[in-house]
């Protein structure tokens, strides 16, 4: 006599036969438990215990709350042995819901990638804890530090070069912080996209020309406009080397004023550091749709920093996943990953800081 088959058999056929034919895609979202218990005629019980077993085999991603999601097997099969270690600091309750939301849509894309996260805190990183599984453990994601767990993070960074990832929030300034693995042409383009994404029309690149490599950003800019099909009009490029009896916060505003541009784009982070409190000290108000983004080199573990106007930090938790698993699949992880952080300012009364 043949053992009999689970009840649940049928439905589990089903959806391996969906995902096999490709008509149930990786990152597809399964029919809820009430509907696939009424359409196989089997009960919750039985159609949990069948989703369950294509969890197990890697089939679905599980994601409490929401749903199960198809994933991408050979995608998973490529990258099984990688891993990535999220260091977060526990919240209070007035900040869980905004960082729980990034936390988890960033787990849940590399889990969708096959990529095996290890959820770590803070208080474990003070205990040594992370030390035994950094030999393990390809990248690092710094998630939501404060301002006391700065000096830890970068005493870390220093001895342990992987990929590291920061993400976090400048409680002063109330703004918004992501690291993206990416150099500085990526980095400049990558802004480039993002404000022309945004409709911004009329974009400002100010920089000082006898800064060497403040030129080749603006090549690297005219470059991401060129690919993006856009001209660059040469009345917005905006030399601001220094004219007699004029400072450079004077000249950063009497252009912003003249133009009235959608968007501001500084080839270094000191231009707004000097230019921006004059700005404000002259009572002069950003645009509501207005980003100001700024590039500058900072000192270790960072190489650079693009700060820019914006709130959507669910976007960029996607956009850190995605430029871990870009980064992840390069085959020399041991190499030094330049990292660019890009700060969000919610609102529009920002004032540039740069480490």
């Amino acid at each position: 006599m043949k053992d009999a088959k689970p009840v649940y058999n049928s439905l589990l056929n089903y959806l391996k036969s969906e995902i096999k034919k490709n008509k149930l895609r990786p990152g597809d979202c399964i029919p809820g438990e009430n509907f696939l218990a009424g359409k196989f005629k089997i009960s919750r019980m039985s159609v949990r215990k069948a989703l369950k077993v294509l969890i197990e085999e890697k089939s679905l991603l599980a994601k409490p709350g929401i749903g199960n999601f198809v994933m991408d097997r050979s995608e998973t099969d490529v990258r099984k042995d990688f891993r990535v270690g999220l260091i977060y600091r526990r919240l209070s309750q007035t900040d869980v819901g905004m960082y729980a939301e990034a936390q988890n849509e960033i787990c849940f894309r590399l889990n969708m990638e096959g990529i095996h996260v290890e959820l770590l805190t803070f208080s474990e990183l003070k205990e040594g804890h992370i030390n035994t599984l950094s030999e393990k453990i390809d990248a690092f994601v710094w998630l939501f530090p404060n301002e006391g767990e700065f000096e830890l993070i970068e005493r870390f960074t220093k001895r342990n070069r992987k990929i590291q990832v920061l993400f976090l929030r400048y409680h002063p300034s109330n703004s918004e912080c992501i690291a993206a693995l990416i150099d500085e042409k990526q980095a400049i383009a990558q802004a480039v996209e993002l404000l022309i994404n945004y409709n911004h029309r009329k974009i400002l690149f100010m920089y000082r020309a006898e800064r060497q490599y403040n030129t080749l950003r603006l090549e690297a800019f005219k470059a991401a406009f060129r690919k993006n099909s856009r001209p660059v009009n040469p009345e917005h490029i905006i030399n601001l080397s220094y004219s007699p009896g004029e400072t450079l916060g004077e000249k950063v505003v009497h252009e912003i004023s003249r133009l009235k541009p959608d968007a501001v784009f500084f080839s270094q982070g000191a231009i707004g550091v000097e230019a921006l409190p004059f700005l404000y000290a002259k009572g002069f108000k950003l645009p509501e749709k207005f980003s100001l983004i700024s590039i500058d080199k900072v000192s270790s573990p960072y190489d650079m920093e693009i700060t820019f106007v914006d709130s959507d930090y669910l976007e960029l938790a996607r956009q850190t996943a995605d430029y871990l698993v870009e980064q992840l699949k390069r085959p020399n992880l041991k190499r030094k990953f330049p990292v660019v952080k890009a700060k969000l300012i919610m609102g529009n009364s920002c004032i540039l800081r740069t480490p």
